[in-house]
């Protein structure tokens, strides 16, 4: 049996190799859209703005996309949720070119297994790097204006930056920290990446 020492050792390695594995930048193409699905219920007013701001922070052109309803396979009945790693293999199978990256809004609340919790509830999802990504609203105190837009627009650059291979950063004023269910890391108009995850984001 390996001592304590060596397990570490290679508990060690296993992470950095992970960690890097995600911290490369995803390669976009000049061709490459960005695919948005609003599903049912979602505050579709504020996509216009949406599409700026994404623009705007990553330089990716946004297409609309048809509105759909929630697969019901995505369904999580004992905690009436919807699992946001099925709704992202879901937004995979809609995607309308194999270049795009495709984003996803809904209302509805949704889940993952993460956190040594089998069904913790989040903000958003997105694979780091990945073609997809989820944000909802659900959690986002919507009644509260205009706090709300700034709190979806910082969901979803995030979920957007792990699509693009930006794992969380430690620098708790970037864009990228891990909100931890916390609302006050996801708070702030004019929050940015850090100096590391932009030179990521810009090849450097």
């Amino acid at each position: 049996m390996a001592s304590i020492s060596t397990m570490r050792a290679i508990g060690f390695i296993c992470l950095l190799l992970l960690t890097n594995s995600c911290s490369n930048k995803k390669k976009i193409s000049p061709n490459t859209n960005l695919e948005i699905v609003l599903f049912e219920d979602f505050d579709s007013s504020i996509l216009k703005s949406l599409k700026l701001d994404i623009q705007k922070f990553y330089g990716i052109k946004t297409v609309s996309s048809e509105s759909k309803q929630m697969p019901i396979s995505s369904y999580y009945k004992p905690r009436n949720r919807f699992r946001a790693d099925s709704l992202i293999r879901y937004l995979n199978s809609c995607k309308k070119h194999s270049e795009n990256l495709v984003l996803g809004l809904c209302a509805k609340d949704i889940s993952v297994s993460i956190h040594n919790a089998n069904d913790w509830g989040v903000f958003g999802f997105g694979y780091c790097p990945g073609n997809s990504c989820i944000a909802s609203s659900f959690r986002l105190k919507k009644d509260i204006k205009p706090g709300y837009y700034t709190r979806l627009k910082n969901v979803v650059l995030h979920e957007l930056g792990h699509n693009l291979g930006l794992v969380h950063c430690q620098d708790t004023i970037c864009l990228m920290v891990d909100a931890k269910g916390k609302m006050s890391s996801i708070e702030g108009a004019n929050r940015k990446l850090c100096v590391n995850c932009q030179q990521i984001i810009d090849g450097k």
